[in-house]
C-alpha cells in the first residue's frame, strides 16, 4: 500500500474511532442551522472529500446557518469527508478563542475540539 493509502486507512480508522466525539462537538457548533434536516448516506455511497480553509471552519462555527455552516452540517452527517493540515488547525486554535462570542465555548473545549479534528 501506497503512503497515500496508507494515509487514507489511517484517516478512515480515526474517523471511526473519534465520530462519537466528533459528532457531539459539530451538532453542538452547527445545532442552529442543521434543524432536523438530516441526509442518510447510502453505504457504498462515494463521499466528496474535501479540505477546508481556517476561514471556512471558522466562519460554519460562527455562522451554523451560513453556507460554510452548511459544509459543516454536511461534514457531521458523514455527506463529505474533510481533510485538515496541521497548518489549519493550529491556525483554528489561535483563532477560535476570538470568536468566543459567537459559538460560546471554552478554552478546554476549544482545545478539545482542535485535538478531535487532528485525529
Amino acid at each position: 500500500m501506497g503512503s497515500a493509502g496508507a494515509l487514507n486507512q489511517a484517516l478512515k480508522t480515526c474517523s471511526r474511532r473519534m465520530a462519537c466525539r466528533k459528532s457531539k462537538l459539530l451538532s453542538h457548533l452547527s445545532a442552529q442551522c442543521i434543524g432536523h434536516h438530516r441526509k442518510v448516506v447510502k453505504p457504498g455511497m462515494a463521499t466528496l472529500r474535501v479540505v477546508l480553509g481556517t476561514n471556512v471552519l471558522l466562519s460554519g462555527i460562527a455562522y451554523p446557518a451560513s453556507t460554510p455552516g452548511k459544509i459543516m452540517a454536511a461534514w457531521r452527517h458523514g455527506s463529505v469527508e474533510v481533510l485538515l493540515s496541521s497548518i489549519i488547525l493550529d491556525k483554528l486554535r489561535r483563532e477560535l478563542p476570538r470568536l468566543t462570542s459567537r459559538h460560546g465555548l471554552t478554552p478546554s473545549e476549544i482545545d478539545d475540539l482542535v485535538d478531535i479534528l487532528s485525529i
